[in-house]
């Protein structure tokens, strides 16, 4: 399987493991500015904008996968998803989440489930 195949895989596992977790799925694969936001969901009455990474190796982890570049992306996307949806960044109540997903090789299997809510601070 192709990494974006996985990349796909990871996003699927991710949204049902916050599902689970009660989080309600609002979007998915939001693009904007050159960039995406895996998931935004709502929690507790904070909107989540979820950053999702897999492995299907055990060398990186999901979460040494995150560079500094998609970071700041992450936080001007989400920046436009609140505008667009007549939320203000000032107002509303949102934050970052960060879910990995380490799959074995070749079955993909689900290895671990990595969840860190708050991985960003607004």
């Amino acid at each position: 399987m192709i990494s974006k195949q996985i990349g796909y895989l990871g996003e699927k596992l991710a949204a049902e493991y916050l599902q689970k977790l009660q989080y309600q799925i609002l979007q998915t694969n939001f693009t904007a500015l050159g960039g995406e936001i895996d998931i935004i969901a709502m929690k507790d009455e904070s909107y989540r904008f979820i950053e999702v990474k897999t492995s299907a190796n055990s060398i990186v982890k999901p979460v040494e996968m995150i560079s500094r570049k998609k970071i700041v992306h992450l936080r001007h996307i989400a920046t436009v998803w609140l505008t667009r949806n007549g939320k203000s960044i000032y107002d509303d109540n949102f934050g970052f989440d960060f879910v990995g997903i380490e799959l074995e090789s070749p079955s993909l299997q689900i290895k671990s489930i990595e969840f860190i809510k708050d991985f960003l601070i607004n």
